[in-house]
C-alpha cells in the first residue's frame, strides 16, 4: 500500500542542499572563531540553514 518509492530529487535540489550544507559549515566556523560575542544575524542564519537542511532531508530523502 505505501511501498511507492520516493522519486529521484531534481539535480537542482541536490545542488541547493549541498550549497546550504557548505554555508552552514562556514557559519559554524565563524561562530566558533568569535567565542562569546556572536552576532545575532549569525545565530539566525544558522537556525534558518538548519531548518532548511532538515526540510530538504525529509522532503527529498537526503541522508548525508
Amino acid at each position: 500500500m505505501f511501498n511507492d518509492p520516493t522519486p529521484e530529487p531534481p539535480k537542482e535540489m541536490r545542488e541547493e542542499y549541498d550549497r546550504m550544507k557548505r554555508r552552514l559549515a562556514l557559519v559554524k566556523d565563524g561562530i566558533m572563531k568569535r567565542g562569546k560575542n556572536i552576532p545575532y544575524d549569525l545565530k539566525v542564519e544558522e537556525e534558518i540553514l538548519r531548518a532548511n537542511i532538515a526540510h530538504y532531508a525529509i522532503l527529498w530523502g537526503f541522508t548525508d
